[in-house]
């Protein structure tokens, strides 16, 4: 190192091209430097960007039953239908079972029945059946369906039978995989014992000797 010092003193040519020479490894470094904090920079605002501009997850929308209104004036009002559907519909989907439609064919059938105020079922009737009578005058449709419900405890869906002396075939009904629609009326000016009639229509029907489901 000493040697190539006193070269250099020595020689004016070679002192300036000594300098030149470190001049020019200068201007190397710096422009790496420069060209490495460009990058730096570039990265840290790409990732500002792809934060600020990534999309948000817009939430999933709740899927509400369509509720079908049935013509003339014997039809059960908007409110009633969504409740017998509600009712019946939440222990199906419970079960994995297709949600029950409104038929307004047949509950204008059912509402024909339970017009007569007889606590009565209609003999060769092509549909399933469910009646339910009370004499609160002030029992809610899904109070009835509840009292349907309690069936289940009777029922023994792997085998298809029903426990000795017990009624499940309301609850059956509800839960039968091939029904698809159902159509009720209610009558709440049944005189004499009871107050309430409901008579609800199921197709296809259910109720046959083996599982519901």
């Amino acid at each position: 190192m000493t040697r190539a010092v006193t070269i250099i003193l020595r020689d004016g040519a070679a002192r300036r091209l000594a300098v030149a020479f470190t001049a020019l490894l200068c201007l190397f470094c710096s422009a790496i430097g420069a060209n490495a904090q460009a990058r730096t920079r570039t990265t840290k605002t790409a990732t500002k960007s792809t934060t600020k501009t990534a999309p948000k997850k817009a939430p999933k929308e709740l899927v509400k039953d369509t509720v079908t209104t049935c013509p003339g004036n014997n039809g059960l009002p908007v409110g009633a239908i969504t409740e017998l559907l509600n009712a019946q519909n939440n222990v199906r989907t419970q079960l994995k079972l297709a949600k029950f439609t409104w038929n307004c064919q047949m509950a204008d059938f059912a509402q024909e029945w339970a017009n007569r105020g007889i606590f009565e079922h209609r003999s060769n009737n092509k549909y399933g059946e469910n009646i339910y009578v009370s004499s609160n005058g002030d029992v809610t449709l899904t109070n009835v369906v509840d009292k349907w419900l309690t069936e289940r405890d009777f029922w023994n869906n792997s085998t298809g039978i029903c426990k000795d002396g017990k009624v499940c075939s309301h609850y059956t009904q509800i839960i039968w995989r091939a029904t698809k629609q159902i159509g009720c009326g209610i009558n709440r000016n049944v005189t004499g014992k009871w107050k309430v009639l409901l008579v609800c229509n199921y197709d296809p029907p259910g109720d046959i000797d083996s599982p519901a489901y």
